[in-house]
């Protein structure tokens, strides 16, 4: 009784104690057969549990095969609907594709990518009563982006070209008149007392003698009143300042304010001028009077 009390398994202890054993070696049979008992019965169950965990994971894993007359789950619903969508926009978009490519096959003016047709049917003729751009008289067409596409001429309406290549505007442009521009690097002086001194004019209108024409700027004669004082001038049409001698600015009363003194030079030439900026100066050409900036100047370089 005392070893039984004394056994560090207090369960196998308890077992021995309570079927009495005779003797201490009738004790320790009884409990070594306690703990086998106990160990295979745990076995058992321990290895029922790993049966059970890996039924369970297999059916996670493998697919759910469904019987006859089952229902389908709201996922294969679904599934099955975004299948039927995407099959019927795919057909959408192939009749679309083939509709688009027979348009462009029956089209007259399909070509193929590596072609140029741009002078196939240039045909050149003169222009007959037709003006350049829009103020053609080749009847109330409309220039549209479908000729455009088809690659019309804005001008002629002829195909194969564009109007910046058009013939009609090259034949144009020939029959005017060229204008000859004359070198922009002469020089042009003036005395306000000699008249003798301008080159002669090319013809008179309303008092106003036209002198010289350089490219689209022009040199008239004219008559001009400064505060008072009436001289004989140039007025260049193409000028940004007005220049006058140093000689005339004396006489002038009041004087004009001098704002600074300079040096102006000629655009595209080598010409230098001393000056003086001076404050705006009232001219008078007729009946129209103008204020500008003025620039003094004792000589031409």
């Amino acid at each position: 009784m005392r070893f039984c009390q004394g056994c560090n398994d207090t369960v196998a202890g308890t077992e021995a104690c309570i079927s009495k054993p005779k003797s201490m070696d009738a004790a320790l049979d009884m409990i070594r057969w306690c703990q086998y008992t106990r160990k295979a019965v745990s076995a058992i169950q321990k290895t029922s549990k790993k049966e059970e965990e890996s039924l369970s994971e297999k059916s996670v894993n493998s697919p759910v095969v469904l019987g006859v007359g089952s229902t389908k789950s709201s996922m294969d619903n679904r599934l099955s609907r975004i299948e039927e969508y995407i099959e019927k926009m795919m057909s959408t978009v192939t009749s679309l594709v083939q509709e688009q490519s027979a348009k462009q096959g029956t089209s007259p003016n399909s070509r193929s990518p590596n072609q140029d047709n741009r002078y196939s049917d240039y045909s050149p003729r003169r222009n007959n009563g037709r003006s350049r751009g829009r103020g053609n008289n080749s009847g109330d067409r409309r220039y549209t982006r479908h000729d455009y596409y088809n690659n019309e001429c804005f001008n002629c309406h002829q195909q194969g070209h564009y109007i910046k290549d058009c013939p009609d505007l090259y034949v144009q442009d020939t029959e005017r008149q060229s204008v000859h521009k004359e070198p922009t690097s002469q020089q042009v002086s003036f005395n306000e007392n000699n008249k003798d001194d301008f080159y002669d004019s090319e013809g008179v209108v309303s008092g106003i003698s036209t002198v010289r024409s350089l490219g689209a700027a022009k040199l008239f004669r004219v008559e001009v009143d400064i505060a008072g004082k009436k001289v004989l001038a140039l007025v260049d049409s193409g000028s940004e300042v007005t220049i006058i001698k140093d000689t005339i600015f004396d006489t002038l009363e009041p004087k004009p304010f001098v704002i600074r003194e300079t040096t102006m030079y000629g655009a595209g030439t080598n010409m230098t001028m001393p000056c003086r900026l001076t404050s705006p100066i009232k001219f008078k050409i007729g009946r129209y009077t103008v204020q500008s900036t003025t620039v003094c100047s004792s000589s031409f370089m």
